[in-house]
């Protein structure tokens, strides 16, 4: 039941009253004591003022309701002002790390590539096998400098600077080498715990030049998802015997790793996929 409805009950419940104390008075007539009469108008008196009281403090109960409404929309206000706040400082302080990294990059004279960045390199020299750590290091900086550009921070930075944060023809092949010897020592981990590892390769050809891309693949039950690992993208021969020989090399490089912690023991894989004329296992 509403507030406004409590109050008209009892203001029809006090006028009823009235109206039914004054028919009692005029029925007793002149039978009624004084003291009898006193007592009634006491209790009379008392109800009304419980009544009066009643009213107030539903009033008050209202008045704290609407003050709570009040402070609940304010702190509403202040809470979405309070995030705006703090997005604002975080935004501030992201630009400030940014700016941080580039006084950094201007006062580098060689390249301390993270394990990110120089994964990055190792894809670029895996999807272009053909390319030199040479021509990789030329384009290296133009690339960088065009990312710049398109950020609107070319002028931030000085032509120089893009030279010493990419890497040279010698750490590029460091890179491949680093990236190399992580790759043999994670697919000789499989093989001594006994992974089941799945093979996958495809015969390419691009600028008068063959290439066989041979890639291991495993189920990863922690991430809950198939790993792929290209081994290589050399150059192959044109019949299924090349093939088989240049997965018996590769093999051979995963067997010289898994050697280290067990001699004498064989890389075994658990099955291919291919199509025509990328070579079978039986020819190995």
């Amino acid at each position: 039941m509403r507030d406004g409805e409590i109050a008209v009950m009892e203001s029809q419940f006090r006028n009823e009253y009235e109206r039914l104390r004054l028919e009692r008075l005029n029925s007793l007539g002149n039978t009624m004591s004084p003291a009898h009469g006193a007592l009634i108008n006491e209790l009379h008196n008392r109800l009304i003022i419980s009544l009066t009281d009643k009213a107030d403090l539903i009033g008050q109960v209202n008045d704290l309701k609407r003050e709570n409404i009040t402070l609940k929309n304010n702190l509403d206000s202040l809470q979405k002002k309070y995030e705006a706040l703090v997005t604002d400082m975080e935004s501030m302080q992201y630009n400030a790390t940014i700016g941080e990294k580039l006084m950094q990059m201007k006062a580098r004279k060689k390249y301390f590539g993270s394990h990110a960045s120089k994964s990055l390199y190792m894809l670029v020299s895996s999807i272009c096998p053909g390319a030199s750590p040479e021509a990789i290091s030329q384009f290296a900086p133009a690339i960088l400098a065009a990312f710049f550009a398109d950020l609107d921070l070319l002028d931030e930075v000085e032509v120089e600077d893009f030279a010493n944060n990419t890497p040279s023809p010698s750490c590029i092949r460091d890179i491949i080498a680093l990236h190399r010897q992580l790759q043999m020592e994670i697919i000789a981990d499989l093989v001594l715990r006994n992974i089941p590892i799945f093979a996958s390769f495809d015969k390419g050809h691009r600028n008068n030049k063959d290439y066989l891309v041979k890639e291991l693949s495993w189920w990863d039950e922690d991430a809950n998802m198939v790993r792929t690992i290209r081994l290589q993208s050399d150059g192959a021969g044109s019949t299924s015997e090349d093939a088989a020989v240049s997965w018996d090399l590769a093999l051979e490089e995963i067997d010289f790793w898994v050697n280290q912690k067990e001699p004498d023991r064989k890389t075994q894989l658990w099955g291919q996929t291919t199509d025509s004329g990328g070579g079978e296992f039986s020819t190995l």
